[in-house]
């Protein structure tokens, strides 16, 4: 199956958005990526909502349960009120992933709080396209996401950086919520512990630190 992804986003003020104005194609089937390859994660933008149904739909190919139980008109609604809600400062909830300029996957994220001074970050949807797994991306959503957070707590201590300012909220683990996935328990468990999850109680969860310059 080839899927044509037009890339209809649009630099905005948002980081990490620039370079996004070209169609690429890629093949669910037959292409092979190669070996050396750039990665990174972008913000997800309104413009882009329809990639994201793109990538979960195919991602999800032969789960059509699943896709429908999870993947409503609901669940992006919810996705696009929390980037709406999102304030100057805030670690941004949703990416895509994109390989070599090709969106392959996506990670959309919430937010729970833990008290006024600390939250954990839930991970709702993460997915990586069949002709692109195997080849340690997941691997770098998680290892992306993780820096982020450890970037955000040691650069948004305070809401612009003045004394006196409300103090943004530190990311005290991410957590991965009731998210379906194409691997099966024993797979999801193994991928886990490799990226630095632990099983605690009925969670899996990653403890996030301040980022340390060297």
């Amino acid at each position: 199956i080839c899927v044509t992804l037009f890339h209809t986003m649009t630099a905005t003020s948002a980081p990490n958005q620039s370079n996004l104005l070209t169609p690429h194609t890629f093949s669910s089937s037959n292409s092979t990526p190669p070996l050396a390859y750039r990665f990174r994660l972008i913000g997800l933008i309104d413009k882009s909502l329809s990639v994201l149904k793109i990538l979960n739909r195919y991602s999800f190919s032969g789960k059509d349960r699943i896709h429908e139980e999870v993947f409503s008109d609901a669940f992006y609604e919810q996705v696009m009120k929390r980037n709406e809600s999102l304030k100057a400062g805030d670690l941004l909830l949703n990416y895509l992933a994109v390989f070599n300029d090709i969106p392959v996957g996506a990670l959309c994220t919430k937010t729970r709080s833990q008290d006024c001074d600390s939250e954990d970050l839930l991970i709702v949807n993460v997915c990586v396209l069949p002709a692109y797994r195997k080849l340690g991306i997941g691997k770098q959503i998680m290892s992306e996401l993780r820096e982020m957070c450890e970037r955000h707590n040691s650069e948004g201590v305070s809401e612009g950086g003045d004394k006196g300012a409300a103090k943004k909220p530190h990311v005290r683990r991410i957590v991965m919520d009731e998210v379906k996935c194409v691997l099966s328990d024993t797979e999801k468990d193994t991928f886990l512990r490799k990226v630095g999850f632990e099983k605690i109680g009925d969670e899996w969860a990653m403890e996030i630190r301040a980022k340390t310059e060297e």
